[in-house]
């Protein structure tokens, strides 16, 4: 620091000792000078003392300066970061150069495999361990975890509570518009019932909807033996009643209270909807018969089997097996003028095959069956010969195909051959006309030409699977002559059921047409069998046409439909839950178990310092509140709802009862 200091300072005093002896050499050369030339030395010294006096202040400021500059900081890398950075580079320099290379030679095998050594050296030794990053967990908003708290209100609602509740239960029959409800609110009567009293009981007509405006029922399913067994509580806003039973009010085909009935728990007053005021808005709106009639399917295969049978099992109990067909007048007139013109005319024609009996399941019958989508109504359109017969089929055709009875150009070149395909076109032709005049009568058609055009007469050899489980392109099949056996695979197994066997004058495949939703079984032929084809769209054209033709198949339906199922129909709730309203909060009642059925639902759980927390989120085919209902604790959490849902509402009587029942199916359900 000394020898600095110096150093800057030595400039300085050189300067100051240099002007005392210029100006001694100035005076001496000023008195040199003769008297006119003094004056101007004196300018010139006095410049010059100046410009020596300037030049010895800037050198100062300048060394003053220098003193408080900070030197500029020098870096040092790491000699691990100096390692990486030289490695890398000669790695990439070695694995570009023999692309860099113009007019190289196959470089030897030898150098090839040292340069692979050397590289795979190099990224061992310049490998590190990467820290992977830290995720900092971050709470939803509060926004989220909120349920809307504009609730279903009675008493802040301009409507009265009557029409509220009726609205909240009609809304699930398609939604009906203002002129329709208020059509039907015109029906609505008041009942006024004591604890005990009851709404109805076995033997009454099943002919309205019940609205609990105050006060509780109890409803309750009889049993073999005869003792009742309550399955479910209904509180103010809920209600009572079967869709399924609407529907047989609907189709002009109603039938009593056999198992059901209902009482008041406590004082209460009941709303009474008839259903026959459904029959006088259809007749003033007829565009809506399709759609209420469409929503009760939906709702039959959505929330009745998606809840008996994905989630507790149920197969055969949901079916009716017995025979629902109607006699095939036609088509026996037509069979009994063949064996008689056959009669006459001799042996060699063989008459058509008789219908055989009625036959029952087999439980075996799905053993080795064999399939072929090609025999799919919209895709295969073989006409019936009478000569086709077990074991007459077409030689080289395998039994999964199609029996299609064509033969080479052969045809065309026997007489003989042409002649017996004109006798078989003939009689396949009155076959079809027959067939169509007994579907007529079922389906309840008015005008015969809705068919033409849109029925096939198809036939399928044995072991042919007509339609599988989970097909969306689905066709209504009425039999005319063998048998379609119905089979539903087990949950959680590879085993097949039969449900119950298709004989000529019944319709298959109904209740996915309808519905517009997957088939829910298989539908397989174990032998020949004949049928007529309706193809989902044409079905529809007959639709648009004659909007009550859906009276007559749905109907159809609910006759396949066991007492068991009209029991649960009575149990059983679809509920429409609106985005942002809650199922049920934290703390309330475990009463019921819900299935979600479409849309998306939240859980969340309030802690006791009062904060919200996400406990998770259920999406279709969840079950939602089990654990709570089994051990009949209170809600654990909130669930709320982020989309427009759709649920099924299974109480806790109604599981009790499915489970004392069935047992052995509903056991996995636990």
């Amino acid at each position: 620091m000394e020898q600095e200091d110096v150093s800057l300072e030595h400039p300085l005093q050189a300067g100051v000792c240099l002007v005392p002896a210029l100006y001694s050499w100035w005076l001496q050369w000023v008195e040199q000078l003769p008297p006119p030339t003094m004056l101007t030395g004196m300018v010139i010294g006095a410049v010059l003392a100046l410009a020596f006096a300037g030049a010895a202040v800037l050198v100062y400021r300048r060394s003053s300066r220098s003193r408080h500059v900070q030197p500029t900081p020098q870096y040092r890398f790491r000699k691990r970061d100096k390692v990486m950075f030289y490695g890398r580079k000669i790695m990439r320099k070695v694995t570009t150069l023999p692309n860099t290379l113009v007019g190289s030679t196959a470089t030897p095998r030898q150098r090839v495999r040292k340069r692979t050594k050397v590289l795979s050296l190099a990224k061992r030794i310049l490998r590190f361990k990467k820290e992977s990053p830290t995720l900092q967990p971050k709470e939803p908003p509060p926004s989220l975890l909120e349920a809307d708290l504009t609730e279903f209100d009675v008493k802040n609602s301009h409507l009265p509570s009557e029409v509220l509740y009726m609205l909240k239960n009609v809304r699930v029959l398609g939604h009906f518009e203002k002129p329709l409800f208020l059509e039907l609110c015109k029906h609505m009567v008041f009942v006024q019932l004591l604890e005990g009293e009851h709404v109805f009981r076995p033997g009454e007509p099943d002919t309205s909807i019940y609205v609990v405006q105050d006060g509780r029922l109890d409803v309750c399913i009889q049993d073999a033996d005869g003792t009742e067994v309550a399955v479910k509580e209904v509180l103010a806003g809920d209600s009572v009643h079967s869709l399924l039973s609407i529907l047989d009010v609907i189709t002009g085909h109603t039938a009593p209270y056999r198992t059901v009935s209902a009482r008041a728990a406590v004082p209460s007053t009941v709303l009474r909807l008839p259903a026959a005021a459904f029959q006088g808005v259809f007749e003033r709106y007829p565009e809506t018969l399709v759609r209420v009639v469409q929503i009760i399917m939906v709702r039959l295969q959505r929330v009745t089997f998606l809840a008996l049978h994905h989630y507790l099992g149920l197969t055969t109990e949901l079916f009716n097996p017995e025979s629902q067909a109607i006699p095939l007048v036609s088509v026996a007139s037509v069979a009994a003028g063949k064996a008689k013109k056959q009669t006459c005319c001799g042996p060699e024609e063989r008459p058509d095959r008789p219908l055989r009996p009625q036959e029952s399941c087999d439980p075996g019958g799905t053993a080795g069956a064999s399939s072929d989508p090609r025999v799919a109504c919209d895709r295969s359109r073989v006409l019936l010969h009478a000569d086709e017969r077990p074991g007459s089929t077409v030689p080289g055709k395998s039994k999964k195909s199609v029996a299609v009875a064509e033969t080479p150009a052969v045809v065309s070149h026997h007489p003989e051959s042409d002649a017996a395909e004109a006798v078989a076109s003939r009689k396949t032709d009155a076959i079809l006309r027959a067939a169509k005049k007994d579907l007529l009568t079922l389906m309840k058609l008015d005008d015969p030409s809705l068919l033409d055009g849109r029925v096939a007469l198809l036939h399928v050899p044995g072991g042919t699977v007509v339609s599988r489980q989970g097909d969306q392109d689905v066709n209504i099949l009425f039999v005319v002559s063998g048998l379609l056996h119905v089979y539903q695979r087990r949950v959680d197994s590879e085993e097949d059921t039969c449900l119950f066997v298709t004989r000529p004058g019944e319709l298959v495949g109904q209740l996915a047409v309808l519905t517009g939703e997957p088939l829910i079984f298989t539908i397989k032929a174990n032998r020949d069998c004949s049928f007529l084809c309706i193809s989902k769209a044409h079905f529809y054209e007959i639709m648009r046409k004659q909007p009550t033709v859906v009276l007559g198949v749905a109907h159809t339906v609910v006759k396949r439909m066991s007492p068991f199922v009209r029991q649960i129909d009575f149990a059983l709730d679809w509920m429409e839950v609106e985005a942002g309203r809650a199922v049920y909060r934290q703390g309330d009642k475990s009463d019921c178990t819900y299935i979600v059925l479409s849309g998306r639902l939240r859980s969340v759980v309030r802690k006791d310092d009062l904060k919200k927390r996400l406990a998770g989120e259920y999406g279709r085919g969840d079950l939602i509140g089990v654990v709570e209902t089994l051990t009949h604790q209170p809600r654990a959490t909130t669930v709320h709802a982020i989309r427009d849902s759709e649920l099924a509402k299974l109480p806790t009587g109604a599981l009790t009862s499915i489970k004392r029942r069935h047992f052995t199916e509903s056991s996995h359900y636990e």
